[in-house]
């Protein structure tokens, strides 16, 4: 049953880190949603992560080979992870976090979203 899900996450340090690495372990399936383009992971302490990924599962981007890496790259990477899935978790979101925007775009696009723990709250 648990490898009927599939891990949507976007490569970023922390939490999407242990997502993907966790649904390999596993043996599950994951997707990468990058912020870049696909061949500049982001961070770059996740080039291995990312050729697994690529390798083994399915990483996609939006951003062409030559579109610079650029912070407004990642409210719009959120919103297309929110497009791809059925559900957000929030695992954890600061008040800065981009997470935060995913969690809109899902409620907006009238997906699924669940909650953990946020700081502070969201307020919906």
């Amino acid at each position: 049953m648990a490898r009927d899900i599939i891990v949507v996450s976007g490569l970023a340090e922390g939490i999407d880190t242990a997502a993907h690495r966790t649904a390999i372990e596993a043996g599950g399936h994951t997707v990468a949603v990058l912020g870049t383009p696909l061949s500049k992971p982001y961070p770059a302490n996740n080039a291995a992560l990312l050729d697994t990924i690529k390798r083994d599962h399915l990483a996609v981007s939006q951003f062409s080979e030559d579109h610079p890496v650029r912070k407004d790259n990642f409210p719009r990477r959120n919103r297309t992870m929110a497009l791809l899935t059925d559900a957000t978790i929030v695992v954890d979101a600061s008040e800065t976090s981009g997470t935060r925007h995913q969690a809109w775009e899902a409620l907006r696009l009238n997906r699924s979203f669940f909650c953990w723990k946020t700081s502070p709250p969201i307020q919906t």
